[in-house]
């Protein structure tokens, strides 16, 4: 697969480096609502998220190595109704990593996780498909997920538009990513919808000192969990 992925790169002349763009994709859940246990998260799928939803995009800013990706409309999240359902992702090509902020806690002592683009594992394939009017390409990935199902996926990315970017925490493909989903069943099903070029916006990457990587911060994250879960079974 190597040699395919170098063959992808040499075959596409796409002019990207001094250029700005803004990269609109819509979602969709990716499970039925029906199928969900908990009463109340049920409720929330079937009488906000689904009316909701369509009116709510992501939005992926690219600016010469770095990209921001964040929420566009007012979808909130489950039970905390003053947080966007999409968190915002900082991605660095030069550092090869995608930065998400981390849960506040005194035990959690950098504001950001993160996780770098080798943790997908990416493999592409020679499967092929139109989207848009553009040729992208298959590729499979798997993230671990500590002691849990590691969480699979499948992405369809573009060699022609030279970027490792793609919506919400997906990037490190030889090319924009323009459908992703997780094929576990869960998550959110991503789908590119425009692309504007010139467009900008102001961001900053975090520093790497800000930031540890996410095995580290789930495993104190569960710590968390653990104990607290422990305090609340003692007999009183």
């Amino acid at each position: 697969m190597k040699k395919l992925f170098t063959t992808l790169l040499l075959l596409f002349a796409f002019v990207v480096s001094s250029q700005t763009y803004k990269i609109t994709y819509s979602f969709s859940l990716n499970i039925d609502a029906d199928t969900i246990k908990s009463p109340e998260k049920k409720r929330y799928y079937q009488n906000y998220f689904l009316p909701e939803y369509k009116n709510t995009k992501g939005v992926l800013w690219i600016k010469n190595n770095d990209a921001m990706f964040e929420q566009e409309g007012d979808l909130k999240k489950f039970l905390l109704k003053n947080e966007n359902y999409i968190p915002t992702i900082y991605i660095s090509k030069t550092h090869q990593s995608i930065y998400m902020e981390s849960v506040i806690h005194q035990d959690i002592k950098h504001k950001y996780f993160h996780y770098n683009f080798q943790d997908f594992d990416w493999k592409i394939t020679s499967e092929t498909k139109k989207i848009n009017g553009y040729t992208c390409y298959k590729a499979t990935g798997t993230l671990p997920n500590l002691g849990v199902i590691p969480d699979n996926f499948e992405a369809w990315f573009c060699p022609q538009i030279n970027l490792p970017f793609g919506p919400y925490e997906f990037a490190g493909l030889p090319g924009l990513i323009f459908e992703v989903y997780n094929t576990n069943g869960k998550d959110l099903h991503w789908t590119l919808k425009k692309i504007e070029k010139n467009k900008t916006k102001d961001f900053t990457i975090p520093a790497e000192s800000e930031s540890e990587h996410f095995v580290e911060t789930f495993k104190k994250f569960n710590e968390i969990k653990r104990k607290l879960f422990s305090r609340k079974s003692r007999p009183k």
